[in-house]
């Protein structure tokens, strides 16, 4: 078999005419890609203002509980620190009077302190005078 100019151009002809039918195929296909994308774009869409309710919603929600649970704890704590401070209170009275008690046990102490001190150099005094007056010991 051997290929003539006729063979050839049919040759030709049929090449053309299936890349003619590859192309029609490839503009179908990006024709309806393009559709298929452009719904995969809506469904998106659609599906992020779903999201975005969904979050807004929730966020509204977890706001909400934040704040409740924030006002709990600031009544408990507000309790806490009211008992803190009566018992801090009572704790300062207890010390202040224990203090009291203290400087007044010191106040005695050095006044029975100086009493036997004066007692010791009157009688020192006593004993020196008694000394001199007498002679000496020895």
């Amino acid at each position: 078999m051997t290929w003539t100019d006729e063979r050839l151009d049919d040759l030709v002809d049929r090449v053309d005419a299936g890349f003619e039918q590859v192309n029609g195929n490839i503009r179908g296909l990006r024709t309806e890609l393009k559709g298929d994308i452009a719904k995969v774009d809506a469904k998106v869409d659609r599906l992020d203002k779903k999201l975005d309710k969904k979050l807004g919603s929730l966020e509204k929600k977890f706001d909400e509980k934040l704040g409740a649970l924030d006002k709990k704890f600031d009544e408990k704590l507000g309790g806490l620190e009211k008992k803190f401070d009566e018992k801090l209170g009572g704790l300062e009275n207890r010390f202040d009077k224990k203090l009291g008690d203290l400087d007044k046990k010191f106040d005695e102490l050095q006044s029975v302190i100086v009493r036997s001190l004066a007692g010791m150099v009157v009688s020192f005094i006593l004993a020196l005078i008694g000394v001199i007056l007498t002679g000496p010991l020895g």
